[in-house]
């Protein structure tokens, strides 16, 4: 890899991927664009808390949105995010072991 890397920006977005609330948004995206009140009532969450999250993750380029009639539909901005997703949750499932963190 010849690229430099900006570890700040890694580090920034990877402590993102440790809120297990954030997690559960973009594996709700994974598939779907969602509105804010569809991603608050699947996970049992208060929309304004959902939003915060949204914000966070749309700051790191994690996801963006479109407007329809005044509402944001969310998605995940990028297809490599789906990838990592998939990745992670491969490596999880695959550990035999629990961290004792």
């Amino acid at each position: 890899m010849n690229e430099k890397i900006d570890y700040d920006r890694l580090a920034k977005f990877t402590k993102t991927l440790g809120n297990p609330l954030r997690l559960k948004i973009m594996y709700l995206l994974e598939n779907k664009a969602r509105y804010v009140y569809e991603i608050a009532e699947e996970l049992k969450v208060e929309a304004h808390i959902i939003s915060e999250q949204l914000r966070i993750l749309r700051l790191l380029d994690i996801v963006g949105f479109k407007k329809i009639k005044r509402k944001a539909l969310y998605e995940l901005k990028h297809p490599e995010i789906q990838k990592l997703l998939s990745e992670l949750h491969t490596i999880i499932t695959r550990s035999d072991t629990k961290p004792n963190i």
